[in-house]
C-alpha cells in the first residue's frame, strides 16, 4: 500500500502542468500512492509476467509521464487514471508479443539443430547461453549462402507454423517473389542446418550430441 493519505488527483494534475519542480514531485506523488494498485492490476492482466517485467512498465510509464509533462503535452484536465493504465498496458503488451517471439525462436532453433530426437541439452542451456546460442546462429545465418539462409531464416521467422514444409515453402516463396519447389527448400533447409550445426560445434556447442537419451 502507499503511504499514508489521500491520493489527490487533481493536485497531482496541476503539478504536472506546472514547473520541473512540481512535476517532479507530481511524479513522486504517484509513484508512493498508485505504485502498488497499477502494478497489481497489471500482474492480474499479465499473469506471466515476472516481477521484475512488472516493475520494468511501471518505470517505463513515470519516465512517459515525465517526457509528457516535461514536454507540455500533458493535458491537465483529463483524468490521469486512465493514461496511467494505458501506458504500463501498452508496455505490458509490447513485453508479451516480444517474449512470445523470442520464445518461438527459440523453440525454432532447438528444433532445428535437434531434429525429432528433441535432446535434452538445449533445455539445459540457462537464458544466459540461450542468447549467446541465438547471437551465434545470428552471425551463422549470415554466412550461408542466399537460398539457405533464405530458408533457414524463414523457419525460425514463421514457426511454429513453418514446420509444415509447404507453409515453409510458401514463406520462402513469398521472400524471394519466385515459386519456390519444395525439394529445393528442403534441401536448402538441410544444408543449411549443417552449416550453422557446424558452427556452433566450432564455438563449443554441440547440439549433436544425443547423451543418454
Amino acid at each position: 500500500m502507499g503511504p499514508p493519505g489521500q491520493f489527490d488527483e487533481e493536485a497531482v494534475r496541476i503539478l504536472l502542468i506546472g514547473d520541473d519542480e512540481e512535476i517532479d514531485r507530481g511524479l513522486v506523488l504517484i509513484h508512493q500512492h498508485l505504485q502498488n494498485r497499477i502494478v497489481g492490476w497489471l500482474r492480474r492482466e499479465f499473469p506471466g509476467m515476472a516481477p521484475d517485467d512488472l516493475a520494468d512498465a511501471w518505470g517505463e510509464t513515470l519516465v512517459d509521464v515525465l517526457r509528457l509533462a516535461r514536454e507540455r503535452r500533458f493535458d491537465g484536465d483529463r483524468p490521469l487514471m486512465p493514461l496511467l493504465c494505458k501506458i504500463p498496458y501498452a508496455r505490458a503488451t509490447d513485453h508479451t508479443r516480444r517474449r512470445t517471439t523470442r520464445d518461438d525462436a527459440l523453440a525454432a532453433v532447438g528444433e532445428m539443430l535437434r531434429g525429432t530426437q528433441a535432446g535434452r541439452r538445449w533445455l539445459t542451456l540457462d537464458p544466459a547461453e540461450r542468447n549467446e546460442v541465438m547471437a551465434l546462429i545470428r552471425d551463422a545465418i549470415a554466412t550461408l549462402p542466399g537460398k539457405q539462409r533464405e530458408v533457414f531464416q524463414a523457419f525460425i521467422d514463421g514457426y511454429p507454423e513453418t514446420r509444415s514444409r509447404e507453409v515453409l515453402r510458401e514463406k520462402v516463396s513469398e521472400a524471394t517473389g519466385r515459386e519456390e519447389t519444395l525439394v529445393s527448400v528442403k534441401r536448402a533447409l538441410q544444408e543449411g542446418r549443417a552449416k550453422v550445426g557446424e558452427f556452433l560445434r566450432r564455438k563449443g556447442y554441440d547440439f549433436e550430441r544425443r547423451g543418454d537419451e
